[in-house]
């Protein structure tokens, strides 16, 4: 059993990089506690136990924060997905995502959100909100070529969960 306290730098870390509101800290740091409890095998068997454990909660808070999106639904920066009842649009994301196999609204939904952060931010912006690559680059501020690479691995991804 690890002492997940010693993590404590690490949690603060994490939620300062995240930018989590002060008002939410102190729930996100027992998310991270139980989350760095939950991996304790892997966390004590990683060599950088402290880089391993940021990721760890990391994913923690990404995974509250996308429930937290996903329930409020009279929030107008929801990240909902109430875009792809657009055929237009739904049907460039089963195109794209996986051309030969028919998938349900849930079964892509489902399939997006477990993207990490990332990925999910810019194919939810390409694809759902219609935004230009330029636009939604510098909104998330990355280059180009870096929101590039995230759709591309967003896409692979979605790919490879709907491949039989």
């Amino acid at each position: 059993m690890i002492d997940v306290l010693k993590f404590k730098l690490v949690i603060k870390d994490v939620l300062s990089k995240t930018k989590t509101p002060p008002s939410k800290a102190e729930d996100m740091t027992q998310e991270c506690y139980l989350a760095l409890i939950e991996k304790q095998d892997l966390i004590e068997a990683a060599r950088n136990p402290e880089g391993y454990a940021a990721q760890v909660c990391r994913n923690r808070v990404y995974e509250v924060w996308r429930k937290e999106t996903d329930s409020r639904s009279d929030d107008p920066t929801n990240l909902r997905f109430s875009s792809l009842s657009d055929l237009g649009v739904y049907h460039k994301v089963l195109k794209i995502a996986c051309p030969e196999k028919q998938v349900t609204d849930e079964e892509l939904y489902r399939a997006i959100s477990k993207l990490p952060l990332d990925e999910y931010r810019a194919i939810y912006g390409i694809f759902v909100e219609g935004k230009t690559r330029q636009a939604l680059a510098e909104e998330l501020g990355f280059g180009i070529t870096k929101l590039g690479n995230q759709v591309k691995r967003g896409i692979d991804k979605l790919k490879k969960h709907f491949e039989v």
